[in-house]
Parts: structure tokens; C-alpha cells; sequence
């Protein structure tokens, strides 16, 4: 609620993040050749992972005048702006939006840090920036 969804949000699954980013790419006009949705998405699941926001990754991608990168940022704030209108998260939003929530909420992070005395991080050397920082917030406080 503090992200400002409803405890009832959805998940997309992979196919309801497809669909919805083809009628993304129709309506901004884009080519689904040039522009195909898988890609499309694989751009922002890597930004997600590191913990860049949709507006963020466009004010980086105005300074280079990468044309190709700038229709995908218009498509990534597009399609953040859809999944909350329908009060979904994709996968990457998941923990995206919890390390978010940690960060941005010292109350919470504080609740999660005492009720767990211990963090086990199965396959570590595969995790990513946002896996990272997430096992980071809830451990800080073992490790000070």
C-alpha cells in the first residue's frame, strides 16, 4: 500500500507482460520487427535488476540521443504506468519494488530486520544487483 497498490495486485506472468508491452509497442507506433516484445522486455527486466526506475532510465537515455533506446524508455515508463493502473507487478517489479519499500521505509526495514534472525541465500553467486540488495537490507543489521 505504501507503493501505492492494493494488498490485492495481480502478478503478470511472462504472457501477460507480452501482451501487454505488443499493445504498448501498437500504440506508440513502433515496428514489432524493430522492436520485438521479448526484447523489449528483456531491456527493462535488466534495468529492474538494476534497481532503475522507468523514469530514470529515460532521463539516462535522453543524454545519449539513442533513438532506439529512447522508444524502448518510452515503452518502459508506458508500461510501468499500465501494471499500476491495473494494480499488477511483473516478476522484476517483485523485488524491485520490495527493495524499494525497504529503502525508501526505515519502519519496515526495521520490522523485517528483527523478525529474521537469519538470511539464507541459496545459488548467491547467481544473484543479481536488486537480489543483492534486497539480501543486504534484511541483513545490515546482523552485520553492522
Amino acid at each position: 500500500e505504501r507503493l501505492g497498490y492494493t494488498r490485492s495486485f495481480t502478478i503478470y506472468d511472462t504472457a501477460d507482460s507480452e501482451r501487454l508491452m505488443k499493445d504498448i509497442i501498437k500504440d506508440l507506433g513502433l515496428d514489432d520487427k524493430t522492436f520485438p516484445t521479448k526484447y523489449v522486455l528483456s531491456v527493462i527486466g535488466k534495468e529492474k535488476d538494476r534497481l532503475v526506475s522507468a523514469q530514470e532510465y529515460m532521463d539516462r537515455v535522453e543524454a545519449t540521443n539513442d533513438i532506439r533506446m529512447y522508444h524502448i524508455a518510452k515503452a518502459y515508463l508506458r508500461y510501468q504506468t499500465k501494471l499500476k493502473e491495473n494494480n499488477a507487478l511483473d516478476f522484476d517489479d517483485i523485488i524491485f519494488l520490495t527493495v524499494k519499500l525497504l529503502q525508501e521505509n526505515e519502519d519496515v526495514r526495521t520490522y523485517y530486520q528483527r523478525k529474521f534472525r537469519y538470511v539464507l541465500v541459496d545459488e548467491y553467486q547467481d544473484t543479481n544487483c536488486a537480489q543483492f540488495r534486497f539480501s543486504e537490507l534484511l541483513s545490515e543489521k546482523m552485520f553492522p
